[in-house]
């Protein structure tokens, strides 16, 4: 039985690391527009609800090259809130220049620059989003990495401890 715990105990402790590993990461390549950029993926948290998704959820976006007509894609709603995320479909789109192109998604146009991504390309973990806004804000690192990483360092000190005193 407590060699049972032992590795559940573990495998806490594993998850707990990759679970700081990670936040720590992504609070490093957060933009100012709180969006995470990892190799050809991003990170979105969702904050209101759409036709699509949910408010809280943790979307993994890949990159996209191009969008198409009839495209499914999630884009933000507003150049200057950045914290609605919008969901349509594309029903025309207008090449500018060589740089920018303007999409139309539902009566909205849309700058290519605030398209996240298509739909197809995009995994969602419901409910994260939350944890994850919490843990990439100051107190929220404190109290989900910091102040765990503390306590379990306290009670490897007291298990060395205790140890050191049976073997005396």
């Amino acid at each position: 039985m407590k060699k049972v715990l032992n590795i559940l105990i573990s495998l806490i402790f594993a998850l707990f690391v990759v679970f700081a590993v990670f936040q720590t990461v992504c609070i490093l390549k957060q933009d100012e527009y709180g969006k995470v950029r990892l190799s050809r993926y991003q990170i979105v948290s969702i904050k209101n609800k759409n036709d699509k998704y949910n408010k809280g959820d943790l979307l993994i976006i890949k990159d996209s090259v191009n969008y198409y007509v009839n495209d499914e894609v999630i884009y933000y709603e507003s150049e200057y809130d950045y914290d609605k995320v919008g969901y349509g479909k594309i029903s025309n789109v207008n090449q500018l220049n060589d740089v920018d192109t303007i999409y139309t998604i539902g009566d909205e146009f849309v700058s290519k620059a605030f398209v996240l991504g298509n739909v197809n390309n995009i995994s969602s973990i419901s409910f994260y989003g939350r944890i994850f806004d919490l843990a990439t804000t100051k107190v929220g690192y404190m109290l989900l990495v910091v102040v765990p990483f503390l306590i379990i360092f306290v009670y490897e000190i007291i298990s060395i401890i205790r140890e050191s005193q049976r073997k005396n």
